[in-house]
């Protein structure tokens, strides 16, 4: 290692060819902007250090490497876990795994599909945490059945309240254009490699499969065909977050779990897999005019339906009422907009439908678990 002196530096240890680990880099740095002396600098995984290179503060690492966190935690550097596989790290800020399946799930319910799988290359407790929040969740919305990567099913198959679960196999057939499959990809690499491989099968994307992947590497998202709707997992907020326990001497145990942000939607599930034409109608105005006050009275007459058959038939299909599908949609683009724009939080109430701030704040804090104002600093404010 390297010699002994400890500066006011952060040091990130990653891989910076993943979304997820420069967004964790974005997430320190911002906080070492805001908290001088501080500073960061990187170092890709399993790269050198530089020879008589100073020991760092603290360190960041984001892979399995507890035997290494010990060897810098030995001299004196405070050392903070920013992944799953790091069991007895002392302090750690992870994503929320669980959370993550549930997005996607909900994500996927919301565009009218009644099949799905999740699909991972690797087994460990990364994939099995977004697994496990993936298929509770189905359950909990009322399928009864999933599909899964044939390596996780020895994992989950005995667990309770969850669908049962077969090994996903992908057939062309007649049913494939009236039930597609919703298919959430342990990553946005993966979920790259799918769409490649389904295309060259000849299935048509996203009207007969539907990708989701998660770290939201935007760059890479783009240049799948078609573009890959990805979960933004709050890799800035884990950054930011671990920044400030490595900056907090006084804490000698924390374990953190970081929400998901929210799905950035793009062509892979820019889709409605919904038969039935009049609640298609109605799922349509709904994307199109959340941000109105909503007369469900009149949507139903307009669609041709009364209002308890349009609750029966999203219940039926959606699985939720058309109430809740509406505040998904609106909150949605509430992260959207908090995320991207620099739109003032009243205007961006205003921009999805509330009334008031007051109510806006209320159910964003309900539905995403922190404040409009924390979840837009992403200073991990859970």
């Amino acid at each position: 290692m390297a010699r002994e002196g400890h500066s006011r530096e952060m040091l990130v240890l990653t891989d910076l060819r993943f979304g997820f680990g420069r967004q964790i880099v974005r997430g320190a740095i911002d906080y070492a902007r805001r908290h001088p002396p501080w500073t960061v600098s990187v170092r890709m995984l399993h790269d050198e250090p530089r020879p008589g290179a100073a020991l760092p503060r603290a360190v960041l690492f984001t892979a399995a490497l507890r035997e290494f966190a010990a060897e810098f935690i030995r001299r004196g550097v405070r050392a903070v876990a920013c992944s799953g596989g790091n069991a007895g790290v002392a302090l750690q800020v992870r994503h929320d795994n669980l959370a993550i399946g549930q997005m996607a799930a909900d994500h996927l319910i919301g565009h009218g599909l009644r099949r799905f799988a999740y699909l991972t290359p690797w087994v460990g407790d990364v994939a099995l945490a977004r697994a496990l929040g993936f298929f509770a969740r189905l359950r909990e919305r009322g399928f009864q059945e999933a599909f899964v990567s044939q390596e996780l099913i020895p994992l989950i198959q005995d667990r309770r309240r969850l669908p049962e679960v077969r090994p996903f196999e992908l057939c062309h057939d007649t049913t494939l254009a009236s039930n597609p499959f919703g298919i959430l990809a342990f990553n946005d690499r993966y979920g790259g490699t799918l769409i490649e491989r389904f295309k060259s099968e000849g299935f048509e994307l996203p009207d007969e499969v539907a990708v989701l992947g998660v770290d939201n590497d935007d760059l890479f998202c783009d240049t799948v065909s078609p573009a890959l709707s990805s979960i933004d997992c709050g890799s800035y907020d884990v950054g930011y977050a671990a920044a400030a326990l490595a900056a907090a001497p006084d804490r000698k145990r924390k374990v953190t779990a970081i929400a998901p942000r929210s799905v950035v939607t793009r062509e892979s599930t820019d889709m409605l897999a919904v038969e039935d034409p009049a609640l298609r109608r109605v799922l349509r105005f709904i994307r199109v005019n959340f941000a109105q006050q909503i007369d469900w009275n009149e949507v139903a007459r307009n669609a041709g339906l009364g209002r308890r058959a349009l609750e029966r038939r999203f219940r039926n299909t959606v699985r939720c009422s058309p109430g809740k599908e509406l505040q998904r949609v609106r909150m949605d683009h509430a992260r959207h907009l908090l995320r991207d724009t620099s739109i003032p939080v009243g205007e961006v109430a205003s921009a999805c439908g509330y009334a008031t701030p007051a109510q806006f704040h209320v159910i964003f804090r309900r539905y995403s678990g922190t404040t409009p104002a924390k979840y837009r600093r992403g200073d991990g404010g859970q």
